[in-house]
């Protein structure tokens, strides 16, 4: 179609979103800045007494700056019964997850299957679609769109 919007598959894109899609984040690139990271990530000692924590804190800062109640969110669901409710009709311990499940994870050090991690899980990937376009002054729904 013309006008302000391209059509992708059966969707419409609107023109400023195509205009900024992206093959990969800014920072995860093969520049010196993302050598050194990965670098401080794979030292124990600084990605979990430094860097972890701060990560955490950008993207809550992030998320909340931009209108995502980070903390408001993973409280209420922390607080809500329901959801052990939920999670004991459909919990199967004849699964076996695999390792890497189980594994610390960014800034969950039981691994991504805790309580914490599901509880944070729609903030946190709001904040991180945020965070691939920082100069765009859009929603957290819009980034979100964007990169599905």
């Amino acid at each position: 179609p013309r006008g302000g919007a391209a059509r992708r598959g059966a969707a419409l894109v609107p023109r400023a979103a195509e205009a900024t899609q992206k093959a990969k984040p800014d920072w995860a690139g093969d520049d010196v800045l993302s050598k050194v990271v990965d670098a401080a990530i794979n030292n124990k000692v600084l990605y979990e007494g430094l860097m972890k924590p701060m990560a955490r804190r950008t993207l809550i800062n992030t998320a909340e700056k931009n209108g995502v109640a980070w903390r408001d969110i993973a409280a209420r669901l922390e607080k809500d019964p329901s959801i052990q409710k939920h999670f004991d009709a459909i919990k199967n311990d004849a699964i076996e997850y695999p390792e890497y499940y189980l594994k610390p994870f960014h800034a969950y050090a039981e691994g991504n299957l805790c309580w914490l991690a599901a509880f944070e899980a729609e903030p946190a990937t709001y904040s991180m679609a945020l965070r691939v376009y920082p100069k765009d002054r859009i929603t957290a729904e819009v980034a979100q769109a964007r990169l599905r």
